[in-house]
């Protein structure tokens, strides 16, 4: 080959590699990667407590508002779980506590996101209360104080019920005010009644059923003494089985039902319901702030806000309620 060849090709190969140089140097950067949201996001850790199991509905999508949150700035939150309403008894959450502390230990993470309030009870307080390693709890529900809260170390939200708002959208349909109160036999299932209790002097019946069985049976004797039954959550009720819950609910609702959480929806009349995801979404987006450089004694807790409507149209037909055309626009309707 000729020196002049050998030339030509040499500058023509230099040319190549100028143009794909100025190429990736003009190409528009992408808005949503990692870098450009926080170029040190993606080398942090962030440990997650979920206080149930995978597959429960409110603590996976209170996961999914934060990996949604988590994942735009480049972390894949590391997820561990309480197991607090298949194992209700205080020797499994105080040993489960142990294992989940020694994993924190282990993985060293720059924050850790509480979600509910198994492990805030259970992990938190005990073992990283005023601890170097930040804290962001979500799911709380309605008063952290009686964790010995507030510490220097850890925000959060606070979660809340939204009861006004659904009491004002059942009134129209009850034929009293006694309410009656039914969820299975759990920590939070038992906290809430005493807040709704307190904010909103609203007095209860109270039911904790821990089987089939005695949800049956407690079911159909809190209509006798109730105008409204408030079903608030399943969990606790250790067989619980959906076909069968919702073949005897729906047979067997004589008064008009609520509920605060929308995956307990096909099981009562009408829910004003709050929204997982909005507790994953705060914590994450706190998190972030955190790694940023906030104190988490900087950020004031918060609670939440948003709320849907939801109305069965199946349990109302059996009560003979008919709901009027702008309940019905503004609320997700469940058909069958």
């Amino acid at each position: 080959m000729s020196k002049r060849l050998v030339i030509v090709l040499s500058l023509i190969l230099l040319g190549i590699s100028t143009i794909l140089l100025l190429l990736k140097l003009l190409a528009p950067s992408d808005s949503n990667a990692p870098d450009s949201q926080n170029p040190q996001a993606s080398s942090k850790k962030v440990l997650y407590i979920d206080a149930y199991h995978a597959g429960y509905q409110w603590g996976d999508k209170e996961f999914s508002g934060a990996q949604s949150v988590l994942s735009k700035a480049g972390i894949t939150p590391k997820r561990v779980f309480l197991d607090s309403n298949r194992h209700t008894d205080d020797p499994f959450l105080t040993s489960r506590a142990e294992e989940i502390k020694n994993e924190i230990i282990t993985y060293q993470p720059d924050v850790i996101i509480s979600a509910d309030d198994a492990p805030l009870k259970y992990v938190i307080m005990p073992f990283f209360k005023n601890t170097s390693l930040p804290v962001v709890f979500c799911g709380v529900n309605w008063d952290s104080s009686s964790y010995q809260t507030p510490y220097s170390n850890m925000t959060g939200m606070i979660e809340v019920s939204l009861v006004p708002e659904l009491l004002t959208n059942i009134k129209t349909y009850a034929k009293g005010n006694r309410i009656g109160w039914i969820g299975g036999d759990v920590l939070t299932n038992r906290k809430e009644p005493v807040y709704i209790k307190k904010f909103y002097n609203i007095s209860m019946l109270e039911k904790y059923p821990k089987t089939m069985a005695e949800f049956e049976r407690d079911f159909e004797s809190i209509q006798a003494v109730s105008d409204i039954v408030f079903f608030y959550n399943y969990a606790g009720i250790q067989d619980w089985d959906d076909a069968k819950a919702k073949e005897f609910i729906w047979s067997h609702t004589k008064k008009p039902t609520i509920t605060t959480l929308d995956f307990m929806t096909p099981y009562v009349l009408l829910g004003y319901t709050k929204i997982a995801e909005e507790q994953g979404e705060w914590a994450a987006t706190t998190a972030l702030s955190i790694l940023d450089g906030k104190l988490p004694s900087q950020i004031p807790e918060s609670k939440n806000k948003k709320g849907q409507l939801f109305i069965n149209l199946p349990i109302a037909k059996n009560l003979g309620i008919v709901f009027s055309s702008n309940l019905l626009k503004t609320a997700q309707v469940i058909k069958k």
